[in-house]
C-alpha cells in the first residue's frame, strides 16, 4: 500500500505511474502531529479501500482521523491544515484581550490555551453542540452575552467564514492552475451556477448589521430603510430577537401550515391584546407566492368555488 502525504497530489496522477490496481491512499495531516493530536484527513481509490484501515491505525496514533471523498481534500486542507494557524491566531487574539485586561502575557496566553482545550473537550467528549455549551454560560444581560453580541456585530463568524473560503478559492485556482488534468471539482469560479437577478442590484454587500445599520466590507455605514424579520420594530442583532431565534432554531427551525404551530397562537394574542382587534383573524405567509395561494384559499372559503 502506498500512503501519500504530498498536498495537492491526486490519486489520478499517482496511479498513472503505479496502475489503478495498486492500493493508495491520501493523508492530509496538520502540524499538531508532532504531538499527537492530528486532525488527519484520509481518502482512497477503490483498491485502497480495503487497506485504509492501516492508514487509520498509523494516524490514529498520532491523533485523530476521519473518511472523507478526495474531492474535498482541498477544503479539508483549509479546516484543518491553515486550520491550525487561524486557530492559533483565535488564541494570540484572546491572549491579548487578557493582556489589556490586566494579565501578564504568560498568565493570559495560558488561560487562553487551556479555555481553548477546555471547550474542545466538552464538545469531543459529550458529543455536545457549541450553542448548547454557550448557552449553559449565558445568562440574561450578563457579561458572556454582551461580549459575544459585540463580537457578532464586529463581524467575527462572517470574518471567519471569510477567511476560510479566500482560503479555500486560493487553493482551489491553485490548483486549477496547476494541474495537468481539470477534474470538474477544481475549477471554483469558471464553472460557477450564476443567480437570477429578480431585482436589480444596488453595489452593496452587507457583511454585518447592528440596530437600523448595514455594514459593508470596508466598513461604509448603510441606514436599513428595507428592514423585514423584526429589524424595523426592534432592529439588527438586537439580543432579545437572537436569542430567541437561537433558542427556537435548538429546538425545530421549520412548522407547517398543516400542524400546531403555538408560537402563531403567542403572536396572534399580543397583536390582538395590543390593536384591540381581537375579532381579526391573523393571516401569516412568508412570500408573496404563499400570499397569492393563499388569499385564493380565503376567497374559496368567501365565494365557496373549489378551484379556478
Amino acid at each position: 500500500v502506498l500512503i501519500s502525504a504530498i498536498t495537492g497530489f491526486s490519486i489520478e496522477r499517482m496511479e498513472e505511474k503505479l496502475g489503478g490496481n495498486y492500493p493508495i491512499i491520501r493523508s492530509m495531516p496538520n502540524t499538531a502531529i508532532s504531538v499527537g493530536k492530528s486532525m488527519t484527513c484520509l481518502c482512497c481509490n477503490r483498491t485502497g479501500e480495503k487497506r485504509i484501515a492501516i492508514a487509520e491505525a498509523i494516524f490514529n496514533g498520532l491523533g485523530t482521523t476521519i473518511k472523507i471523498a478526495e474531492k474535498q481534500m482541498q477544503a479539508a486542507t483549509v479546516v484543518c491544515a491553515s486550520g491550525i494557524a487561524f486557530w492559533m491566531r483565535l488564541i494570540r487574539a484572546t491572549t491579548q484581550g487578557g493582556v489589556q485586561m490586566g494579565f501578564d502575557a504568560d498568565e493570559s496566553m495560558r488561560m487562553s490555551m487551556f479555555t481553548a482545550l477546555g471547550a474542545a473537550s466538552l464538545l469531543i467528549e459529550t458529543d455536545s453542540h457549541p450553542e448548547t455549551e454557550i448557552d449553559k454560560v449565558t445568562t440574561p444581560q450578563g457579561c458572556t452575552i454582551t461580549g459575544l453580541n459585540e463580537m457578532e456585530h464586529q463581524g467575527l463568524s462572517s470574518s471567519l467564514i471569510q477567511g476560510l473560503m479566500a482560503s479555500f478559492e486560493k487553493i482551489t485556482k491553485s490548483k486549477c492552475n496547476n494541474s495537468r488534468k481539470r477534474d470538474s471539482v477544481y475549477p471554483f469560479k469558471e464553472k460557477t451556477m450564476k443567480l437570477f437577478d429578480v431585482y436589480p442590484l444596488y453595489e452593496v454587500c452587507p457583511v454585518k448589521a447592528k440596530d437600523v445599520y448595514v455594514y459593508d466590507a470596508t466598513g461604509t455605514e448603510y441606514l436599513d430603510l428595507y428592514g423585514g424579520h423584526a429589524v424595523i420594530s426592534i432592529g439588527h442583532s438586537h439580543p432579545h430577537y437572537v436569542n430567541r431565534l437561537q433558542e427556537q432554531l435548538q429546538k425545530i427551525a421549520f412548522y407547517s401550515n398543516a400542524v400546531e404551530n403555538p408560537l402563531q397562537q403567542q403572536l396572534a394574542d399580543q397583536i390582538g391584546e395590543h390593536s384591540c382587534l381581537h375579532e381579526y383573524q391573523l393571516f401569516l405567509c412568508s412570500s408573496g407566492a404563499e400570499a397569492n395561494e393563499n388569499a385564493l384559499k380565503l376567497a374559496s372559503f368567501y365565494n365557496g368555488k373549489k378551484g379556478l
